[in-house]
């Protein structure tokens, strides 16, 4: 087989040079002897260098991480990237997509981009293939920013599909909703916490879950006013189960001040209080 050999010292380049009247190196295919690089230059710069181990470097002379393709860019007017373009116009055609995968199988994870009905807008699709499986979209992000994990049908953010989940792991776990705060506490007691801020603070409202029972609490401190507890016993105004023998199912008061329970109506109806025994269910 013919070859055209260029052959230098073993600490030297050879290379081939383009270049004009002006300056004859304007352009150049070098190979390094010294440290077995091929270098790529345009413009009388050097523009790609493919290493001795294969990495191809973009925009630097030396490589600065494992990665096999690394593209560094300008300090001024940088930000540059990749861009993978499809030469249509259509409304619902795959654009390009980045393919993770092995020796065994070609396509274990997937990133695409498809025009999203009209061919000025465009949704991501991440998928992802099990053990024995295909590969199955598992998330979306479509053109309007609504995201959707096990879903096609999108909201903000939609999680649906058997065994859906959001996990957040941590001691201290939150999701923030404009004014209102779902707080996981895990540190010590399990507490889960829904509470909202409006503007102002004696308008504080917190809902907590715990270990056996469910609190309700206002204003700035949180303080607690309601407790629902684990036999279904439900306390207003204080912490504990009141009474003893018959079972007691609501308590009112906080065991210092007095105590009222009313039965407000409109001032032509009629304010009841039943009682009713577990046999008939009727009234008395």
């Amino acid at each position: 087989t013919p070859y055209l050999s260029l052959v230098g010292p073993t600490n030297a380049s050879a290379g081939i040079m383009f270049g004009d009247s002006d300056d004859e190196t304007m352009g150049r295919v070098t190979y390094d002897n010294s440290n077995n690089s091929m270098q790529f230059w345009t413009n009388d710069s050097q523009k790609m260098l493919i290493d001795a181990s294969g990495k191809v470097i973009i925009g630097d002379t030396a490589s600065h991480v494992d990665d096999l393709l690394q593209i560094e860019s300008p300090a001024s007017g940088g930000g540059h990237g990749i861009q993978i373009r499809r030469n249509d116009s259509n409304g619902d055609q795959g654009i390009g997509r980045i393919m993770f995968g092995n020796n065994n199988d070609t396509d274990l994870a997937t990133i695409s981009s498809v025009t999203d009905g009209q061919a000025d807008c465009a949704r991501l699709v991440f998928s992802t293939q099990p053990t024995s499986g295909n590969s199955t979209e598992r998330m979306r992000i479509d053109s309007s920013g609504n995201v959707g994990i096990g879903a096609t049908s999108l909201s903000k953010l939609g999680l649906t599909g058997t065994g859906g989940l959001l996990h957040l792991g941590g001691t201290q776990s939150q999701i923030r909703l404009a004014n209102s705060v779902l707080h996981h506490d895990n540190s010590g007691n399990t507490i889960l916490h829904l509470r909202n801020h409006y503007g102002a603070t004696s308008n504080y409202a917190r809902t907590k879950i715990e270990s056996g029972f469910t609190t309700f609490h206002t204003g700035t401190s949180f303080a607690e006013r309601m407790r629902v507890h684990a036999g279904g016993e439900v306390s207003i105004g204080n912490q504990a189960v009141i009474g003893s023998g018959s079972k007691t199912y609501l308590s009112v008061g906080d065991g210092s001040n007095n105590a009222t329970l009313t039965i407000y109506t409109g001032s032509s109806n009629y304010g009841y209080l039943n009682f009713a025994d577990g046999t008939s269910g009727a009234s008395a």
